[in-house]
């Protein structure tokens, strides 16, 4: 009896494994689909800007530095608000570095305020960077808006972003649509 018991609990935690297993590589498998389709879309048109970025970006899949690439940085509201978010640089080195960031993509430099514009990091130190948009008329609701912050100088030099402008509460709408025609 006691054998088939312990027959029975080992069988449930290999289940167990295989499943929560299965899920992380799955959940592995999407984030990199999703960081493959934030990517390419929207850089197609930036021809002459994105070309010379290209070799320099091919060779990290294939290396480390594609499982250590940073996931994308989403931020959503309602119209009229400024949604925020964070990300961490810290200065591996030996060195003193002074990284200047700069922001690429569908997002307009005027929508995109970095907090701070530039940093300077003695060595092991390190900073947060706030990215925070304000979500103009421009913005249109439900619509996906990618774009990056670049930082020249790091290993992993792109931190992706996406922001996402959410439908007004119906209450809100109306107040808005109220506004406008005054």
């Amino acid at each position: 009896m006691m054998e088939r018991l312990r027959s029975i609990v080992k069988d449930a935690v290999e289940l167990n494994l295989r499943s929560v297993s299965t899920l992380l590589t799955l959940s592995r498998d999407y984030v990199k689909a999703l960081d493959g389709i934030i990517r390419t879309s929207g850089t197609q048109p930036e021809s002459a800007a994105s070309t010379p970025e290209q070799p320099a970006a091919e060779p990290a899949p294939t290396s480390v530095a594609s499982e250590a690439r940073r996931p994308p940085l989403l931020l959503a509201g309602e119209p009229g608000e400024q949604v925020v978010g964070a990300f961490v640089i810290n200065n591996p080195s030996a060195d003193n570095i002074n990284f200047t960031f700069a922001v690429q993509g569908q997002l307009a430099p005027q929508d995109v305020k970095l907090v701070p514009p530039s940093v300077s990091l003695k060595a092991g130190e390190e900073a947060v960077v706030r990215v925070k948009v304000k979500l103009t008329p421009a913005f249109e609701p439900n619509r996906d808006y990618v774009g990056m912050v670049i930082i020249p100088g790091m290993a992993r030099q792109v931190v992706d972003i996406v922001v996402r402008c959410l439908p007004a509460p119906p209450a809100r709408a109306k107040a808005a649509r109220s506004k406008t025609a005054n």
